[in-house]
């Protein structure tokens, strides 16, 4: 369509725009994260000021929305080392964040290799923080994460 043939895409995908037949702009249209707004306020508290897609709005879902808000606080000195956020700051910070919860299950003796995903691939993500809320003692490994190039990507302490 004509809007494909005009919309702009960041300098950091090939070329800096793409036409309608862009293998980018496919995977776009069919396989999209959509972020919701976090604010943080001037004092570091973390307010989720749009919905989280797929977790509705409703009294039932409140303490999960307060929760999730807790835990990226968490995660606030991580951004900050890699100088994507100022807590330090005297202005509210706008962010668009995916949130992505999974459960895995595994059982003595199985085997869980991670892979990357065809979502996302196209949004210019910046940054990724990954919280676990249960972990086995008895899990091995997991200790390195790769890219989609399948090198190691640094892990801040």
């Amino acid at each position: 369509t004509t809007q494909h043939k005009q919309r702009p895409f960041l300098p950091d995908l090939r070329d800096e725009a793409y036409n309608d037949l862009s293998e980018h702009e496919k995977l776009r249209d069919t396989y999209q994260w959509v972020p919701s707004e976090f604010i943080i306020d001037k004092d570091g508290k973390v307010d989720i000021r749009t919905p989280i897609i797929h977790l509705p709005v409703l009294p039932e879902y409140r303490q999960i929305y307060g929760d999730i808000a807790r835990i990226f606080h968490s995660m606030l000195p991580m951004f900050e080392k890699l100088k994507l956020i100022n807590l330090k700051s005297n202005v509210s910070q706008k962010l668009q964040v995916i949130i992505k919860a999974q459960s895995y299950n595994l059982k003595a003796g199985m085997k869980y290799s991670g892979r990357w995903h065809t979502e996302g691939q196209t949004e210019n993500i910046v940054a990724v923080g990954v919280y676990y809320l249960d972990i086995d003692e008895q899990l091995e490994g997991g200790h390195t994460v790769k890219d989609r190039t399948n090198s190691v990507v640094p892990q801040v302490p």
